[in-house]
């Protein structure tokens, strides 16, 4: 829920606010998952490499919304997330794409656990969206 530290002068949840609640909803898909765990135990660690955010209706101060992470697709040595910040009513009010790079340890090691325990081929991540292609594309 957003509340009201800190808002704007417009009385919109403040940008920086967003960012905090995604770096919240990333500890939480990286726990969750066992990614963290995962990555600890054979001495790596997961970071966020790069995020960018594009806002498309604020959020009121006490406004519901649910936070949603998803892996997308990753590459070599980097993950890539979705963040999606959802209200009540199911309107996307911002999404985030963030650039998780993996550190000190295989990739491939790590899938598993990122894709919720699927079964992934770590040489064939899925096709990125056309929006994370340009994103990609910087």
């Amino acid at each position: 829920m957003s509340n009201t530290a800190p808002v704007d002068w417009l009385m919109h949840m403040n940008n920086a606010r967003y960012l905090t609640h995604m770096d919240f909803g990333r500890w939480c898909f990286v726990l969750q998952s066992g990614l963290y765990q995962a990555a600890r135990s054979r001495g790596g660690g997961v970071l966020l490499g790069a995020a960018s955010i594009r806002f498309r209706r604020e959020l009121r101060p006490f406004q519901a919304f649910t936070l949603r992470s998803k892996l997308l697709t990753w590459d070599k040595k980097n993950l890539y997330i979705e963040q999606r910040f959802i209200g009540s009513n199911g309107f996307v009010h911002a999404i985030a794409f963030c650039q998780m790079p993996v550190l000190g340890v295989s990739l491939a090691e790590l899938l598993p656990h990122a894709s919720g325990g699927a079964s992934v081929d770590p040489a064939r991540p899925p096709k990125p969206s056309p929006d994370l292609s340009k994103w990609l594309a910087g």
